[in-house]
């Protein structure tokens, strides 16, 4: 398994972990932000997503 965390929540990251949750094992453990809405904002977000891709 490989457990990961991010600092920021820009486009660039979200590029970056739409590529790494195709890698079997990946798991967003942690995401950092200035602003503790903006990264509860991207985690959902990002969740909500993996759902999305895995049929759910």
């Amino acid at each position: 398994m490989i457990r990961f965390g991010i600092v920021g929540t820009n486009w660039i990251t979200d590029r970056f972990l739409k590529g790494a949750l195709k890698v079997e094992g990946f798991s967003l453990n942690a995401v950092y932000s200035r602003s503790e809405e903006k990264a509860d904002n991207f985690r959902y977000a990002q969740a909500k997503s993996k759902l999305n891709r895995d049929n759910f």
